[in-house]
């Protein structure tokens, strides 16, 4: 029988549940065509073993079926992020929520200072340093931006790539402008920018 446990992570944080499974009713993760018994599942990241050759490669986007031995199984993207032994992490592009992917928790990128993007608009061009599929975050320098009005802007990447972008001036969060996107940001761009950010910045 699978074993949930529970770990706090700091005084008044949410717990975190972890599910570690025995043999007879072990999951598996399946990435074309081949099977990784999944050793530990959790709300964004599973533990796997991987005895493959070669390994899941590392910072790699991965599409793979979570599949129970009784026939349940659902689908996840991600990331790999660690090889440790014959064990690898890999970490979810969206949140599990009780074992369905929960599309309300967005991939974000937060920008690490002096690697942030801009965003170009009619008559001003603003920093950005956090993206979401649907939506941005925008520094404050002394720009004047009314909450509450549409926004319409032009994102410019490192490479100099750029993305047509609309939305709505969400919230005033004091050093920051949140940016409500309804014309936002393909999932293949924002995992390719956190990918970028993993090989530059490593844990």
């Amino acid at each position: 029988m699978s074993k949930p446990s529970r770990r706090r992570r700091g005084p008044f944080r949410t717990r975190t549940v972890r599910v570690r499974f025995e043999d007879s009713d072990r999951p598996v993760l399946l990435v074309n065509n081949l099977e990784y018994p999944i050793l530990e599942l959790m709300k964004t990241s599973v533990r796997v073993r991987d005895l493959h050759e070669p390994r899941l490669p590392l910072l790699e986007g991965v599409t793979a079926d979570v599949v129970y031995p009784h026939g349940k199984k659902f689908t996840i993207d991600g990331v790999v992020e660690k090889h440790s032994g014959d064990v690898t992490l890999l970490r979810f592009l969206v949140s599990l929520n009780t074992g369905r992917i929960n599309r309300r928790d967005r991939f974000r990128v937060k920008y690490p200072i002096g690697e942030s993007i801009s965003v170009k608009m009619v008559d001003q061009e603003l920093e950005v340093n956090e993206i979401a599929e649907h939506g941005i975050r925008i520094v404050k320098h002394g720009e004047t931006v009314v909450v509450g009005e549409v926004f319409r802007g032009t994102l410019v990447f490192r490479e100099g790539d750029s993305l047509s972008v609309s939305g709505k001036i969400l919230r005033d969060e004091g050093e920051e402008y949140v940016i409500y996107l309804d014309r936002g940001i393909p999932l293949k761009k924002v995992m390719s920018e956190q990918l970028y950010l993993l090989r530059k910045y490593p844990r």
